[in-house]
């Protein structure tokens, strides 16, 4: 190891002074780099490091403060005496700045070992570092010299010389600012240029810009001004960009924006020659956008320049609605009211200022939203300071739809709209709107003033968008009239050809709907002319034969007449109003010169004076004078005499009278409406408020005050003491009700009270235990306005073994349906305020009565002792079929913990109100079973109770029990009456249209096919994808993909095949159109989840699985092949057929099949949910065919003309005794139904079939996985992943729809030869067909 020695030191240190001091004098060419970096680094190695290091230190510290005496402050005198010549100092410190940084650089260079070793273990400055401290602390901050405050005033003085607009040497402040950025402060992270300079500099900038901005806005005008503004604030940017930073940009920005912009916003705006006012009025766009754009730059800038612009809007405003006046009318165009230029010119110099403005907010004010916010809120305050500016609007629409676009284009016109459709949005009484256009819209489409229905019904669709569909539906309901008027007419002619009985005259009416229309309720009376009465007598007589049940009222008012005038110079075909007809007539027995007065007129017509005087006027006072006045006056007066004018002449031979009317109302007039608005307005606050409390169900009395306003405003502004009224009133009418106390809840009672009888085991109401899921749904749809909401709860995953759940949440019933079966098993009542509930003429619950428990021993008598949990604090009284539960207060708890046995009162003096109610079948409500389907119908024969709707078979005669089936030949339907059962029998290939009239009734529905459109055992790939909309479980549902039709379709060459669908029995059946027999038989399970549920009820099927696969060649095949040929005669029932279900008596026939009668025979019928996949044996198209479905048949429709059936069949004897040869559970047809097992999984109970399958037998509830290895047994397993289709035969994707269209999802398609199986995603089938 070397030690050093102190001569070592000496001498390398010695060499290395003097390579600095080189360095120092610009002579650094002179050095040997090697020789001088071994000193530096055998210094370093052999330990002298500090002492290299401060010796380097102190040496660059001499130079430095040598340098600053001998060079800068020489200098600093020079700025003191010469501000201009300052950038002497500049230019000095730039040079000493520039060949400092080149020595360090050399230096680091030299020394590199010691600031890779020594510097970094010590923590201390690298050479290049220390240098650029030491500049700092010995040149610029020296504490000996004044050269940091020199060089500050210096940079400033500069800067303060450009804005003046002198030339200065940027350059050198540039390298000075520079300096600054690059040296840092002892933190080495923040530059000395914020604390030597910028700070200063931005106090001085901000004194400079407060002088200068008051200076500026003393002498120039705003325009100027804010010229001057952006100046500075451009000027500043570019300064920090060529020789500051532009971190200080955004510092010195924000002090011109406060100093020049913020301080002086409201002088600049204000000022009277050039403020914000007089740039608006002269239209000074540029200014005005330079005004937005420095006034958006401070904070409260544009909110300012809004808050003026805004105002003078209202200004303008005010003065147009001052100026409209009549006195302010000098020139009326001819042939337009006073009125009507009135509401004319105000609605024309709304829309001139709306259109400047807009020209301001796209040219100036950049589209901000916030303007445009602020200047529809101005013209909003303005026109509805105006009282009528909704009739004004609606005028000025009807005159520009009456003559005003005559010559126009179709772009022209919608622009017009368009702006008027803007002054309407501003509209806050959008109601009293409304009612002017309404009349004004029933003026020009009875008199045929519109000069297009096209333009009429665009401008009502700009209305529908702004308001909404109830808005515009009265005004769509009368184009509506007018259309239906036009047929009705044309009816009318030809019933006038035919009648004996003719009207006196040519008569058209219209006829309007009373609710549509502005009529008053009492027409104006008049005398008519008996020409007038005879003819209203014909029309009278041909309307009420066609429309019973209607009433006719003539309003005179709104018709007009066409008369045949003779005068002396010639004819004239006067059209005048049924009034002006009715004074005219007068004058025809009267002698030519005679005068009569106007108490004769009056008297004779008998209209009401007002409308006298108007008609007056309209014949005597206009341009046309049909009538002679005297004295003459332009007004009527009760002293006046009229004669008819003989002399009249005129050019025209047909002349159009209109009755002069002021157009604009009167202030009695404005008055009445006014009434008639603000009646309506409470019938309109009353349905928010029930909608609100709809979907609230409680809500305090602020909160609902504030969601009625928010949903009226659209229509008007209502006032908060109005809705408080309407509160009051719905809560005296019973529609809410206060909670408990006096605080402000408002209660939902919306739903009706239904009033509902109680018969335990059996029902409550319309809800009869053992009824299907299919029938009650459709029980709900028709009481849609008693059961307004209905909420269904099942199991995705387990459809067949979790209850389904009916929840009528606004009635507080909820509905539990047996999962297998479908039919209701347990009736639940959980909220009795909302039922009247009795039981045998006592009521359980109602608004006088609550079921506490002295009432229910009362009404239901005595039973056994109840049962009671101590847990939940329950108590559990019940009789056969009935339970009701007594919630236990904790206070009293203590009694019953060793005794079941509830007192009828409890000590202090109470009793016990029920909260529950259940009504079921069997033991106990926990395990409720749906009632016996034998039992089930003796209920319904035994019972009057309404809903219930059991399909065709005689009103709840007989239920479908089960259907046995058996693929390749058919199936069996099993009937059970009360204590009997009836059999059907369908046979593939042998049944006909006429075997099921006879023994099922007419179907619901029939769907001709247009084409064959899938077969199962195609080689197509492709999935057919069938549209159509969804409805939900109460709506009208349609099928999927039918045309349904009543007759084939049309141009066929060979005839459709068609289904009947029998929808309340699960089932659609396909005849072959060519020989009317049955091609293939669909039964459905009705899955919920699916996207045909409730469109078919349940079909409780049992297929028979044969003992081997199914092949390609079935026995039935061949049995079809031996079918006789098809013989011309009548088709009668197979008289097999009826030898082997015995007397048909009590099966329905064509002739008494009525379906379930009312309200259900009027909806769209519903065809086969998947006659889809019963179509599926037939090649995959690439797309459905979708239709309407028609109305319910009845009857024997005679489907097959004269190609009917032998009276006897061979073979379908044969299939129907091996059908028949079934094990059933065969019973003798009149005798009860005795309880035995079941091969096929039929419980003995009822009929009801059991959730475990029989060997060999597929029902409902078992997944597709499990059918298709009962039906192949061959095959070991089947993949999830190929939808349950075996490994030859993969499975066919039906996807109904879109996602949206149809959010259940796509089913799958399986099957072998004679059977076809539709299943969801999760396995559960959803459709059986066999073909």
């Amino acid at each position: 190891m070397l030690v050093a020695t102190e001569l070592d030191y000496d001498t390398h240190w010695t060499t290395l002074q003097n390579a600095i001091t080189t360095i120092h004098e610009q002579k650094a060419y002179m050095l040997s780099y090697e020789e001088i970096y071994r000193c530096g680094y055998n210094l370093v190695i052999h330990k002298w490091g500090e002492r290299l290091y401060n010796g380097v230190k102190e040496l660059i510290e001499q130079y430095l403060e040598s340098e600053a005496e001998t060079k800068v402050v020489p200098v600093l005198g020079i700025a003191d005496t010469s501000p201009a010549e300052g950038v002497q100092v500049l230019k000095v410190m730039q040079k000493l700045w520039r060949h400092h940084v080149t020595c360090l650089l050399m230096m680091s260079d030299i020394l590199v070992h010691m600031d890779r070793n020594y510097v970094v273990a010590n923590r201390l400055p690298k050479t290049y570092d220390m240098g650029l401290f030491l500049f700092r602390d010995t040149v610029i901050r020296s504490p000996k010299y004044p050269i940091q405050s020199h060089l500050q005033m210096v940079l400033l003085n500069q800067i303060t010389l450009e804005r003046k607009g002198d030339v200065i040497d940027r350059g050198a402040v540039k390298s000075c600012t520079e300096m600054l950025l690059e040296m840092k402060e002892n933190n080495g992270n923040d530059p000395i240029y914020i604390a030597d300079f910028e700070n200063l500099f931005i106090e001085t900038s901000r004194e400079f810009y407060r002088v200068e901005s008051d200076d500026l806005v003393r002498r120039f005008d705003p325009p100027e001004y804010m010229r001057k503004v952006e100046y500075r604030l451009d000027e500043e940017q570019l300064r920090c960009s060529h020789y500051l930073t532009e971190k200080t940009e955004p510092k010195i920005r924000l002090i011109v924006e406060q100093e020049m912009i913020a301080k002086h916003l409201r002088t600049v705006m204000e000022m009277e020659n050039w403020g914000l006012k007089q740039l608006l009025i002269n239209s000074r766009l540029g200014d005005l956008d330079r005004m937005y754009r420095l006034f958006s730059r401070v904070p409260n800038g544009a909110r300012e320049l809004q808050g003026g612009l805004s105002e003078y809007i209202r200004e303008c405003g005010k003065s147009i609605n001052a100026n409209v006046q009549a006195s302010a009318i000098d020139t009326v165009e001819k042939g337009i009211p006073l009125g009507v230029a009135l509401a004319l010119r105000w609605v024309q110099e709304v829309l001139d200022l709306k259109e400047r403005f807009d020209a301001f907010l796209t040219q100036a004010f950049a589209k901000d939203k916030s303007f445009e916010t602020a200047i529809n809120s101005a013209f909003e305050t303005f026109i509805n300071l105006n009282p009528k500016a909704p009739e004004f609007m609606s005028l000025f629409i009807d005159n520009k739809l009456k003559k005003d676009f005559k010559g126009k284009s179709d772009d022209e016109i919608d622009t017009i709209l368009n702006k008027t459709t803007t002054l309407f949005r501003f509209l806050s009484d959008k109601d009293i709107f409304e009612r002017y256009y309404k009349q004004h819209l029933s003026s020009r489409l009875l008199h045929g003033k519109s000069l297009s229905d096209e333009v009429e019904r665009g401008m009502i669709s700009k209305l529908k968008i702004e308001c909404g569909y109830q808005f515009t539906s009265k005004l769509e309901g009368m184009f509506t009239d007018m259309r239906l008027s036009t047929d009705t007419m044309s009816a009318f002619k030809e019933f006038l050809e035919n009648a004996v009985d003719t009207p006196p005259m040519e008569l058209n009416v219209t006829v309007l709907t009373s609710t549509f229309w502005p009529v008053p309720s009492t027409p104006v009376s008049c005398n008519l002319p008996t020409q007038f009465l005879a003819a209203s007598k014909v029309f009278e007589r041909f309307y009420t034969s066609r429309h019973n049940g209607r009433k006719l009222t003539w309003h005179a008012t709104m018709g007009n007449v066409d008369l045949k005038a003779t005068f002396n110079s010639r004819k004239h075909e006067l059209n005048v109003s049924t009034m002006a007809a009715i004074v005219l007539l007068i004058f025809n027995d009267i002698p030519d010169g005679e005068t009569i007065p106007y108490t004769t007129i009056e008297q004779e017509t008998g209209l009401p004076a007002e409308q006298l005087k108007r008609t007056l006027q309209s014949v005597a006072c206009g341009k046309f004078k049909i009538l002679l006045k005297e004295p003459r006056s332009r007004d009527i007066e009760e002293t006046d005499v009229f004669k008819f004018n003989s002399a009249f002449s005129e050019k025209l031979s047909r002349i159009k009278i209109q009755t002069i009317a002021s157009k604009v109302e009167t202030s009695n007039e404005l008055k009445e409406t006014q009434e008639k608005v603000e009646d309506a307005r409470k019938h309109m606050a009353e349905a928010a408020i029930v909608r609100v409390m709809k979907n609230r169900k409680t809500l305090d009395h602020n909160n609902l005050i504030t969601e009625v306003i928010a949903q009226l405003q659209g229509r008007f502004n209502p006032a908060p003491s109005m809705i408080k009224k309407r509160i009051e009133a719905l809560i005296d009418r019973e529609y809410l009700e206060r909670a408990s106390g006096d605080s402000l809840l408002a209660q939902d009672n919306m739903a009706p009270r239904l009033d509902l009888a109680i018969a335990p085991g059996k029902h409550l109401g319309w809800f009869r235990l053992g009824t299907s899921l299919w029938d009650v749904i459709r029980l709900l749809r028709d009481q849609a306005a008693l059961i307004p909401v209905v909420e269904l709860k099942y199991s995705d995953e387990h459809p067949f073994t979790a209850d389904i759940v009916l929840r009528l949440a606004s009635n507080g019933i909820e509905l539990r349906f047996e999962p297998l079966s479908q039919r209701l098993k347990l009736i639940k009542v959980d909220d009795f305020s909302r039922l009247r509930l009795t039981y045998q003429g006592g009521e359980v619950s109602s608004t006088k009565a609550l079921p506490t428990f002295l009432l229910a021993y009362k009404l239901f008598g005595p039973t056994y002792p109840g049962e009671f949990d101590g847990s939940k604090h329950l108590y559990t009284l019940s009789y056969p079929g009935l339970s009701l539960v007594f919630p236990i207060p904790e206070k009293h708890m203590l009694l019953y913990q060793s005794s079941a046995d509830l007192p009828l009162e409890f000590p202090d003096g109470t009793t016990p109100v029920a909260s529950h109610m259940y009504i079921y079948y069997g033991a106990d409500w926990s395990s409720a079973t749906p009632v016996p389907i034998a039992t089930l119908v003796r209920n319904i024969q035994d019972s009057s109770s309404p809903g219930h709707h059991s399909g065709r078979f005689g009103e709840g005669k007989v239920e479908l029990e089960r259907v046995i089936a058996k693929i390749n030949h058919g199936a069996v339907l099993q009937f059970t009456g009360a204590g009997q059962t009836q059999k059907c029998m369908i046979l593939l290939h042998v049944t006909t249209p006429q075997d099921l009239l006879a023994d099922l009734g007419s179907p619901t529905s029939i769907y001709y096919k247009e084409e064959d459109k899938m077969k199962i055992h195609s080689e197509t790939k492709e999935s057919p994808r069938i549209q159509q909309e969804e409805d939900g479980i109460l709506g009208e549902m349609d099928d999927i993909g039918y045309d349904r039709t009543n007759k084939p379709a049309e141009g066929s060459q060979q005839p459709n095949d068609y289904f009947y669908n029998y929808f309340h029995l699960g089932m659609d059946i396909l005849f072959d159109g060519s020989t009317h027999r049955c091609k293939k038989i669909v039964m459905h399970t009705n899955v919920p989840g699916h996207f045909d549920f409730q469109s078919y009820k349940r079909c409780p099927y049992v297929l028979q699985v044969p003992s081997s696969p199914p092949s390609s060649s079935s026995n039935m095949d061949a049995e079809s092949a031996r079918l006789p040929p098809i013989a011309p005669q009548a088709i009668t029932p197979s008289p097999t057929r009826q030898q082997q279900f015995g007397s048909n008596n009590n099966l329905v026939t064509a002739a008494d099949s009525i379906a379930g009668g009312g309200k259900a025979n009027k909806k769209k019928s519903r065809a086969g949910g998947v006659a889809s996949s019963a179509d599926a044996m037939e090649p995959i198209p690439s797309s459905y065919s979708s239709g309407e479905g028609g109305n319910n048949s009845r009857g024997s429709p005679d489907l097959l003309g004269s190609s009917p059936i032998p009276s006897t069949s061979t073979t379908g004897d044969a299939v129907a005794q091996e059908l028949a040869g079934l094990n059933i559970n065969q019973q003798h047809q009149n005798q009860p139904q005795q309880q035995q097992p079941s091969t096929f999984g039929v419980s003995p109970t009822g009929g009801m079939m059991t959730a475990v399958a029989p060997e060999k037998g597929i029902t409902p509830e078992m997944k597709i996985l499990t059918i298709m290895a009962l039906l192949d047994p061959s095959s070991n397993s089947i993949s999830p992943a190929s939808a349950a289709g075996t490994p030859n035969k993969p499975a066919v994707i039906l996807n109904r729809g879109s996602s949206t269209q149809n959010p259940f999802g796509p089913t799958t398609l399986n099957g072998t030869d004679g059977v076809v199986f539709e299943a969801t995603r999760n396995g559960h089938v959803v459709t059986v067909i066999l073909y």
